[in-house]
């Protein structure tokens, strides 16, 4: 399957990530993968370390995983 490979890194990641999916990632331990729902878009969540995350996404998708990750940035920041 091909895809997107999203790698994020923030120490607030996870209060960023909360407003789009419904993993408890500040509770995860590092390493923690998961089959998840961002926007209506089915994505595979992956916690490398304390504030840094990698989602993969569909590839035909990727508009739409970018824009829901820029739309709950700005209501974050």
């Amino acid at each position: 399957m091909r895809g997107i490979l999203v790698n994020l890194a923030a120490p607030d990641l996870a209060k960023w990530l909360e407003q789009l999916s419904y993993v408890d990632l500040a509770m995860a331990p590092v390493g923690f993968a998961s089959r998840t729902m961002i926007e209506h878009l089915g994505c595979y969540m992956i916690k490398r370390a304390p504030g840094d995350v990698t989602l993969y996404g569909p590839r035909s998708s990727a508009r739409s995983l970018l824009h829901a990750l820029k739309v709950a940035a700005g209501s974050v920041i």
